[in-house]
């Protein structure tokens, strides 16, 4: 039995505390909040076999620049003068291609299988609450030109086993007649899930505090104190603490955290914004809204919506511009939906963390061999968690992780600095 250390209490966090607490280790998650924040909280709560398209991709970088002119569009940048988000930046810019593309779409597929099998297992067991609801997710287009790129990617994700279904508007409809679209087609993921992130933290966190896992709320981390080959101890506010293995899914902090052991881990936060709104249109099955890159997801009388990637320092301002696009763009694609626009205080907002070539950091450094890194998962952290988590507690224990190559998602990718 080893001495763990996990810095971050998101889903991230918590699942590699699962599957290490699982095994048998001692087990201790650090937060710098109270563990009622971050990304996880207020995300989609989308599980998507069918993301195997990175973040940095062709066409992304002049999207972004088209988007940047228009004050309600899905994504902004805040000037600054941050070196760290120039850096990240350049390496988006140098990673959007389609080398980039064709090398991580088999590992990000396997990762995502994989994740997508432990939710299963997880719900089956019955001891985590999830609210699991496999009904598969829409991609819903208006325009000519977002049908073609979403069928591109259907034939990419059927050629790696991940079912995808072109659906004429016609068709949509027959497959959900009691919601009313207003799209030019749709494709149709039935191997896509949701959960209902809020539950599952708040359900993870009871298991695990069950199980002796130790949290430590308000507990910052500044760096790491490193050895000749091993992290030797955790440098924190209030002083150090020593463990066996650190693992670090410090979400959007994770790249400052690590400039304390000399590796470029370039990650920003891309804040992102949702609400949640009665379900007066009888949603029942989630979907995106792609050509505004709006999420919906139903549960129940209530359904989450959710946009944006805000580029820029952290900081809890709110762009209601943002958030009146996502809301406006709603009304777009469901013809009976009607409903007022959210207040400030309805408004939930998180910074994911995002890599430059728009995949996790995942694996352990090179450098120290008892550092583990779960982070950099942007958009698909919850999506990605169990299997991230699975794989750190492998790696912990000695023993060889599921997926054959993990060589996309290697930490020390952007070098030391």
């Amino acid at each position: 039995m080893a001495k763990i250390g996990i810095i971050g209490g998101g889903i991230n966090g918590l699942m590699a505390a699962y599957y290490l607490q699982k095994d048998g280790h001692e087990v201790t998650v650090l937060d710098r909040g109270d563990f009622s924040e971050g990304c996880s909280h207020g995300n989609a709560g989308m599980i998507v076999p069918s993301h195997i398209i990175p973040l940095a991709a062709p066409g992304v970088v002049m999207k972004g620049l088209k988007w940047l002119l228009n004050k309600k569009s899905p994504f902004a940048i805040v000037p600054s003068w941050d070196k760290d988000l120039i850096y990240w930046l350049f390496a988006f810019h140098r990673a959007a291609t389609e080398t980039n593309v064709q090398r991580a779409i088999p590992q990000l597929a396997a990762l995502s299988l994989l994740s997508k099998k432990l939710f299963q297992e997880m719900a089956a067991e019955g001891e985590i609450g999830l609210n699991l609801q496999e009904k598969g997710i829409l991609m819903l287009c208006q325009t000519a030109a977002t049908e073609h790129e979403e069928h591109h990617v259907a034939r990419l994700a059927n050629a790696q086993g991940i079912q995808a279904v072109p659906m004429t508007a016609a068709e949509l409809a027959a497959l959900n007649p009691q919601v009313r679209y207003s799209v030019r087609s749709a494709v149709h993921y039935p191997g896509d899930a949701t959960i209902d992130p809020a539950l599952a933290l708040a359900s993870l966190t009871a298991h695990l505090k069950s199980r002796g896992v130790v949290f430590l709320p308000n507990t910052e981390v500044t760096g790491f104190r490193r050895g000749k080959d091993r992290i030797s101890a955790l440098q924190c506010a209030d002083g150090e603490r020593n463990y066996d293995h650190y693992v670090l899914c410090g979400g959007a902090w994770s790249g400052m955290l690590m400039k304390s052991v000399g590796l470029r881990l370039p990650v920003t936060g891309g804040k992102g914004y949702s609400f949640v709104q009665n379900n007066a249109a009888g949603l029942s099955i989630a979907a995106l809204l792609l050509d505004h890159r709006v999420s919906v997801t139903p549960y129940g009388q209530t359904v989450r919506f959710g946009g944006t990637m805000e580029l820029g320092p952290l900081n809890s301002r709110l762009n209601m511009a943002k958030v009146s696009g996502i809301h406006s763009a709603i009304g777009q694609y469901f013809a009976d939906w009607k409903s007022p626009e959210p207040t400030p205080q309805q408004v939930w907002h998180g910074f994911r963390p995002c890599s430059p070539d728009g995949l996790p950091y995942l694996g352990t450094v090179q450098m120290y061999g008892n550092l583990h890194i779960a982070a950099g998962h942007g958009m698909m952290g919850v999506s990605l968690a169990p299997a991230s988590g699975k794989i750190i507690a492998d790696l912990v224990q000695g023993r060889t992780p599921d997926l054959e190559d993990m060589s996309a998602f290697r930490p020390e990718r952007f070098a030391s600095r």
